[in-house]
């Protein structure tokens, strides 16, 4: 398994960076296949709906309901090349921001302290200290030393 080092936290959910900024979020996030796609699929849905004969507002429309496709879809993009790349996913945390995150995953990964040590249960009797004959018989005499 890798360190916690090489722990990568990629969020659920909507990423606001690539809803706007789809192929320069995908080229900072080192998606570099994405990013030409992204480019290549905006200019072919452009052209395209233009040459079909759609007006300006129907073609921001559509353009704009691919780009929350591509927001709601990024960080999945983004777990899949982390995928190919090697890493694995080992955790999912729900927390408030990425710092809350970090911490409630490296708290739950934690090896936990081992227990103390238990005290005898009387003070005479030592816990290191074991009769060499092994356990007394149920109705056995006992004498005293």
């Amino acid at each position: 398994m890798a360190s916690d080092r090489d722990a990568v936290l990629v969020r659920r959910g909507l990423c606001w960076p690539a809803l706007c900024f789809g192929p320069a979020w995908a080229l900072a996030a080192g998606l570099w296949l994405l990013a030409p796609a992204l480019v290549g699929a905006v200019a072919l849905l452009f052209f395209g709906l233009a040459a079909a004969g759609a007006d300006i507002p129907a073609q921001i429309v559509i353009i704009a309901g691919f780009q929350v496709v591509v927001g709601l879809n990024a960080n999945d993009f983004r777990r899949w090349a982390l995928t190919r790349q090697g890493y694995a996913e080992v955790a999912s945390v729900a927390a408030a921001g990425q710092l809350a995150a970090e911490r409630r995953y490296f708290e739950s990964v934690a090896t936990p302290a081992p227990p103390p040590p238990a005290e005898p249960i009387h003070p005479d009797i030592r816990p290191d200290i074991r009769p060499e004959s092994g356990p007394m018989p149920p109705n056995a005499p006992i004498s005293a030393p």
